[in-house]
């Protein structure tokens, strides 16, 4: 994909705080989805910020320094500040510059909004994932076969969009009010909806920036993959969860219990 440089006169030029803090609101959260992935001096200092109060913590740098730091670390105004996070934005592959267009670090103030509307855009993007193929399969594990599988789970190629994804959380009766459910009866009752396979787990660890904040307070499910264990003969399901500013995975036994933290994730309608 490719961005584009608007030259609409309605653009705004980067000269207030006000017009600022959207702007690098936009671009800071891009840049603490990629921040551990950072390397050399990039890391060093953009994984220093605290990941919650990213843009916060810029424009205090900008506006209010309260501390000694080089011309190199923190740029004087918050156009460059934003320059400075698009052009580590487009060396992590976040962006990429259309051509004939200038590298971020010569961008006018005019051009730095419309950049950073898109690395927005492109965080919120529909992106295509093909459920049929095979999942990752940890050592000693089998995807049991198609017939053991739940019904309804989704195949073919899937859409996922971030923000209709958001609250696709699918939680039985029996795990909601204090209750819970052994895997095995959750098993059962799932049998009806749109469960997502292993292999969008898959694709959402790989690219995190797509994985929605509402899915930080609990531990989701991907029940469209079973797997058997050939060492014990028992069944389990991975799961996605918030670590820090990281997504992992792990997985659970169907023998064990699921509660209201322990959704499903589903196709959203």
């Amino acid at each position: 994909m490719s961005a584009s440089v608007s030259k609409s006169r309605d653009v705004p030029k980067v000269t207030e705080r006000g017009q600022c803090s959207e702007l690098i609101d936009a671009i800071a959260k891009a840049m603490t989805l990629v921040a551990p992935k950072l390397t050399g001096h990039d890391r060093q200092y953009w994984s220093g910020m605290p990941s919650g109060n990213f843009a916060q913590v810029l424009e205090q740098q900008v506006f209010l320094p309260t501390k000694a730091v080089t011309q190199q670390q923190c740029c004087s105004a918050p156009e460059e500040v934003c320059r400075e996070l698009l052009t580590i934005a487009v060396k992590e592959g976040l962006v990429v510059m259309a051509e004939g267009i200038k590298q971020p670090a010569a961008l006018s103030n005019n051009a730095v909004v419309p950049m950073a509307k898109y690395i927005h855009t492109l965080l919120n993007s529909t992106h295509i994932i093909d459920c049929n193929a095979d999942p990752f399969i940890p050592d000693g594990w089998s995807i049991l076969p198609d017939d053991e599988q739940l019904a309804n789970r989704v195949r073919g190629t899937f859409k996922w969009d971030r923000e209709l994804q958001k609250n696709a959380l699918y939680l039985d009766k029996g795990q909601k009010n204090g209750r819970w459910m052994k895997g095995d009866m959750l098993r059962r009752a799932l049998d009806t909806q749109l469960v997502l396979p292993a292999t969008v787990l898959d694709y959402l660890l790989i690219n995190q920036h797509l994985i929605p904040e509402t899915l930080r307070s609990q531990v989701t499910f991907f029940w469209g993959t079973i797997y058997g264990c050939k060492r014990n003969s028992r069944l389990y399901v991975r799961c996605l969860f918030g670590s820090g500013v990281r997504w992992q995975w792990s997985f659970r036994w169907l023998g064990y219990i699921w509660g209201n933290s322990n959704p499903a994730a589903v196709a959203a309608s």
